[in-house]
């Protein structure tokens, strides 16, 4: 296996370097030309009406516009799995509010696999 080629790059980082490092890795098809990039959406953060579950949603919106119709280069928003239906996220899918649990990661996982699978 050649790794200086990728075939799939799976973009998945924290809130405050998302939005440049996925803006980033669009940017850099001239080195990944053969690669799917998957680009995570932020997962929910904080509570629904703290401003930064807002601020997420926000820069979201802006990812998915900005990578809308680019070759090779999918964005995928998960968020809704982590949310309960009152809109809040159970700690038992992230204690913090923040960042997964085992659980969360079940269901990080059980997302991404049928595009992976497909695509990568």
């Amino acid at each position: 296996m050649d790794l200086s080629t990728p075939t799939g790059v799976l973009a998945a980082n924290g809130e405050s370097q998302q939005n440049k490092r996925q803006l980033s890795a669009a940017a850099s098809r001239d080195r990944l030309i053969e690669a799917t990039i998957l680009c995570m959406a932020i997962f929910p953060r904080g509570l629904r009406d703290e401003p930064i579950h807002a601020k997420a949603q926000e820069v979201n919106a802006l990812l998915a516009a900005r990578l809308a119709g680019k070759p090779r280069i999918l964005h995928l928003d998960i968020g809704e799995r982590f949310l309960g239906n009152d809109g809040e996220i159970p700690c038992e899918l992230m204690a913090d509010r923040c960042h997964p649990t085992e659980q969360g990661y079940a269901i990080w996982a059980d997302a991404i696999e049928p595009v992976v699978r497909q695509y990568l």
